[in-house]
């Protein structure tokens, strides 16, 4: 296999909250509703476009195919973006999508059969999301296996394999490896398997959730009632130095604390199952804490404490 690699983008909301590392529906004052004064510009990345191609379950009836982008903080139940697919033929569904380049899509399909239904694993289980990295002009082809948990297609097979470090060749744990709507996080040996994956040719995503190893795709041939053995190797990235400043409002209550929430696993609390099954991290500061940095743990939660500013080593 052929090693590919592609910038892990991060996101991070800063927010003020006096709750746990919950997220909570929150209104601003109308005073401090419009926030202009110090924006930050963040320059545009390039656009590309990615055709997703998707065969799906012969229907008796025309139906409407939807490309269904996940929100990376917020998880498929909230803020999803929803594309109606063109029919290429009685099967096959295709979309064009421009995209920045270097990003990483969390995407399902979902169909309107008089209601809107999501796609479902050959196990019966409801897609969460499939991975695509973004490498530049390419092609998603993907094979929904039903719309009814009830109603599956036999036709599958699965993929094995063992991921490890391109340069010490040890294995890696807690990579996300996803194929066919079905994902799973490798041991503490490397190994990973994916049981039950739509019988044809599926694109396996490898996924550092803490962004300290290249993400990895490729396509493979998956055949019913056989095992794809696919090892995996993963080249580590580079870390730059990013510091955070913060200033709390001059009449913010001392002790209430300031979280940055993104998908980066290694800035804090990963939380498994956030609206609808995604995750994301949590990393708390304290505006009245002491002058030296300090890490509690509380509980699972990481909390840095420190007044003024915070510096973090973050992989790019």
């Amino acid at each position: 296999m052929q090693l590919s690699r592609t910038i892990f983008p991060f996101i991070f909301i800063v927010s003020i909250l006096l709750g746990g590392c919950t997220l909570a529906k929150t209104s601003l004052p109308a005073d401090i509703a419009d926030l202009t004064e110090n924006p930050v510009t963040i320059p545009g990345l390039p656009l590309t476009i990615i055709t997703f191609v998707v065969d799906i379950p012969i229907s008796p009836t025309p139906v409407n195919i939807y490309l269904d982008v996940v929100d990376d903080l917020t998880g498929p139940s909230m803020n999803t973006a929803r594309y109606e697919m063109s029919q290429v033929n009685q099967t096959r569904y295709k979309f064009d999508l421009p995209v920045p380049a270097g990003s990483i899509i969390k995407y399902r399909y979902t169909a309107d059969l008089g209601e809107i239904k999501t796609e479902h694993q050959t196990s019966g289980q409801p897609v969460r999301y499939r991975l695509y990295a973004v490498m530049g002009p390419g092609t998603a082809m993907d094979i929904v296996s039903s719309w009814d948990p009830n109603i599956i297609d036999g036709n599958f097979g699965a993929i094995n394999g063992i991921i490890t470090d391109f340069e010490t060749n040890q294995p890696v744990p807690g990579i996300y490896v996803t194929a066919g709507g079905s994902g799973a996080y490798t041991l503490a040996d490397g190994t990973y398997k994916l049981n039950q994956v739509p019988a044809g040719t599926q694109n396996i995503v490898a996924l550092s959730v803490d962004g300290k190893y290249n993400t990895f795709q490729q396509g493979a041939v998956v055949a019913t009632g056989f095992i794809t053995e696919a090892p995996i190797k993963l080249t580590p990235v580079k870390y730059s130095n990013i510091k955070f400043t913060i200033s709390p409002p001059e009449d913010a209550p001392k002790g209430i604390p300031i979280r940055m929430i993104g998908n980066l696993y290694s800035m804090g609390l990963f939380i498994s199952d956030l609206q609808g099954g995604l995750s994301t991290v949590c990393l708390l500061y304290t505006s009245d804490a002491a002058d030296d940095l300090l890490c509690v743990d509380l509980g699972g939660r990481r909390i840095i404490k420190k007044k003024n500013k915070i510096k973090i080593n973050l992989p790019y």
